[in-house]
């Protein structure tokens, strides 16, 4: 009976990730009684490789000389110009962000700089484009001293949340005894108003006064003004005013 030897696969260097992972599967291709380990638990397990292996990747890409890079009719080079304009724009930010910052830090002086950095605090300083401006990325531009005093009110909130809360407390309590002395005294106030010797039933409240308002607005009037019980200012009524009586 003959033997089969499996060929031994060629040692792979440990920096190629790639490598070890199209290895790994073959691995668990060839061998199905052995436990499989896909990609999936390599990156797990190592994604410090998995990541110098992107970045090695993108750099390959950015860096490469593509064969029709040169005639730009065909979409390799269609894809390199892109390339080179988009990485010929970061460096020319990333330049200018530089230059900008070293001469705010009075590093280096560029008069260019001055006057864009002058142009754009004056137009900042411009009320219709800092409300354009606010109205587009939803901030509020303010002063420092302005921002300093709202953010001192907002601190102040919590104790006079807690002060009003206090309020509101003892105004429960207070309701509670005024609302316990108002059912006291409430059924001898009906039995008051009941009474046929003060005649409280014949004050008409709808009847007209001086053609201008009816007796119960005027009523309203002299409590508020003369500072009186409803009681006492009926019954003054109904002694000054007859029209404020009713008629039998």
């Amino acid at each position: 009976m003959s033997t089969l030897r499996q060929k031994k696969k060629d040692p792979v260097p440990t920096e190629d990730v790639e490598a070890l992972i199209i290895q790994d599967v073959d691995d668990s291709a060839a061998s199905p009684s052995s436990p499989k380990r896909t990609s999936a638990s390599i990156i797990h397990q190592n994604p410090v490789a998995i990541a110098r292996m992107v970045l090695r990747k993108v750099g390959h890409l950015l860096i490469k000389d593509d064969e029709d890079a040169e005639d730009i009719t065909t979409a390799g080079g269609i894809i390199a110009l892109l390339k080179d304009i988009f990485i010929g724009m970061m460096i020319g930010i990333v330049c200018v962000s530089v230059l900008v910052f070293l001469d705010h830090k009075n590093v280096i002086h560029m008069q260019s700089a001055h006057n864009y950095r002058e142009m754009a605090f004056a137009m900042l300083s411009d009320p219709e484009t800092r409300q354009s401006v606010e109205e587009s990325s939803g901030l509020k531009f303010m002063t420092v001293e302005h921002y300093q005093s709202k953010t001192a009110e907002i601190k102040s909130f919590p104790a006079q949340i807690v002060k009003i809360k206090e309020n509101m407390k003892k105004y429960d309590a207070d309701m509670v005894v005024a609302k316990k002395e108002y059912e006291a005294i409430k059924p001898d106030y009906d039995k008051l108003v009941a009474d046929p010797l003060l005649g409280l039933d014949k004050f008409c409240g709808e009847c007209s006064w001086q053609g201008k308002t009816n007796c119960n607005a005027r009523l309203s009037y002299v409590m508020d003004k003369y500072n009186k019980a409803e009681i006492e200012s009926k019954l003054s009524m109904m002694a000054s005013l007859p029209q404020c009586v009713k008629k039998e």
